[in-house]
């Protein structure tokens, strides 16, 4: 065993999947990584599906004479954040919750 191949199977990623003492598995840490996996998978394909998609898309253009589409014109669009009306909200939220909790505190070193 070489060098990397030492490195490689000191490391504790395979501990979950391990037999216990009794001989058996830990069957829900073993699920959850298949869960997981199987997300992953899923991720994979469905990029590579719009891959696919984009390229016989930009082929079909290129045969037409056509300048290729970029990929973020025929991507799904995923919103991940707040909308600036909810932003707003949450700010003025904060801002009023500080005060209620702050404006107390404030104001007992002001009473003597």
């Amino acid at each position: 065993m070489d060098e990397f191949e030492a490195a490689f199977f000191q490391t504790d990623e395979l501990a979950p999947l391990a037999p216990t003492g009794t001989g058996s598995f830990d069957w829900a840490s073993m699920a959850r990584e298949a869960g997981g996996v199987l997300k992953d998978i899923y991720v994979t394909a469905t990029q590579a599906d719009a891959q696919r998609q984009i390229i016989d898309l930009n082929a079909e253009r290129a045969r037409r004479g056509l300048p290729p589409l970029s990929a973020e014109y025929v991507s799904p669009q995923v919103n991940v954040g707040m909308s600036p009306a909810t932003r707003t909200l949450v700010t003025y939220g904060a801002i009023g919750l500080a005060a209620v909790y702050l404006l107390p505190q404030l104001m007992k070193g002001r009473r003597r």
